[in-house]
């Protein structure tokens, strides 16, 4: 009987759930205090991510020591017990031999943090407004039109950033945020050589409703009975 061929997808899966038991595992050992280690005794410190190799044969720990450690220190500290967390992990998980492990620095929160600063920046609507107003997009409608860039926010992962703007002196704002959206590669790429980024955040167009609502509540507030219920 021939064996069943696993999916590339089948074997995505199975590295993601082998590495999150490994991660498990190495939590537990620290959490626990079980290594004979000053160092990693006195400091808490967070398995964030277990990376596994396609062959299952190499284990890549992230980790993030909390609460201001040093991470130099911390880091030493595990490398030098790395025989003991493996053969505990081969123990915990069944396995006759535990994958060759090795520790990192997870540097995605300082790239996060510093990714945000950036992108908070009021540099990257300096950016976009640049673009426009320099008219560097091959763009016959955005050629033809002024258009604001009021604000930038960014989602909580990072991963979207969303610019508002404002089409002036009556432009017609679907047919600029039209343009925009069809050149959002451009900007994404502008964006991201400007700031120094590797890449740059996914970027949507969004038209900014906050003069409209302005507005309208401020035609709301004139209305004399408004006025007159506030009043009472």
């Amino acid at each position: 009987m021939s064996r069943q061929q696993i999916t590339p997808e089948q074997h995505s899966v199975r590295l993601l759930k082998v590495g999150e038991r490994v991660r498990h595992v190495l939590s537990e050992i620290l959490t626990r205090q079980q290594v004979h280690s000053d160092t990693l005794s006195a400091h808490s410190v967070s398995v964030t991510e277990v990376r596994m190799s396609p062959d299952l044969r190499l284990a890549t720990a992230y980790v993030k020591p909390l609460l201001g450690s040093n991470e130099d220190e911390v880091l030493t500290a595990l490398r030098q017990n790395t025989a003991f967390f493996q053969k505990e992990v081969a123990r915990n998980l069944g396995m006759k031999s535990a994958a060759k492990l090795r520790f990192r620095a997870d540097q995605t929160f300082e790239e996060a943090d510093r990714i945000e600063r950036l992108l908070a920046d009021p540099r990257v609507r300096h950016v976009l407004s640049e673009i426009l107003t320099r008219q560097q997009v091959h763009s016959d409608t955005l050629s033809a039109h002024s258009v604001s860039v009021t604000e930038v926010r960014m989602s909580p992962d990072l991963r979207l950033a969303t610019a508002y703007v404002k089409p002036l002196l009556g432009s017609n704002e679907d047919e600029v945020l039209t343009a925009l959206r069809q050149n959002t590669a451009f900007f994404q790429k502008e964006v991201a050589r400007n700031l120094g980024l590797k890449s740059a955040a996914k970027l949507r167009f969004r038209a900014d409703q906050t003069f409209e609502e302005a507005d309208r509540i401020e035609r709301l507030l004139a209305d004399p009975r408004v006025r007159r219920d506030l009043d009472e």
